[in-house]
């Protein structure tokens, strides 16, 4: 059920859903190469979770899944440091605002 409503019937036209195939230009054989990565990787993360619920008294897993979980969240701020740099802020309040172009009427 969550595969059908999370993965083929997105919100939008998302390479792999339904939408996409009917949206897209994208070739249908690209579309379900990524699909089948997609359903992989759902289906890994529901055999690991389903693994770590049942046997809590496995450490080992907790740790491992915390470290994973601590190292995706560092990477996410230090590769959102760089954009924080150019954005607005106190000290430059309009700086960013003059580089956007003007749309004419």
């Amino acid at each position: 059920m969550l595969v059908v409503v999370g993965i083929f019937s997105t919100f939008g036209p998302a390479p792999g859903s339904v939408e996409g195939l009917i949206y897209t230009t994208l070739p249908v054989g690209g579309q379900l190469g990524g699909l089948i990565e997609v359903l992989a990787q759902a289906l890994l993360l529901a055999v690991v979770l389903f693994y770590w619920v049942n046997h809590p008294e496995k450490r080992w897993l907790s740790w491992t899944l915390g470290g994973f979980f601590r190292a995706r969240a560092h990477l996410l701020r230090v590769g959102l440091l760089p954009g924080l740099r150019g954005s607005i802020s106190p000290s430059r309040p309009a700086t960013v605002l003059r580089t956007i172009p003007a749309i004419p009427p």
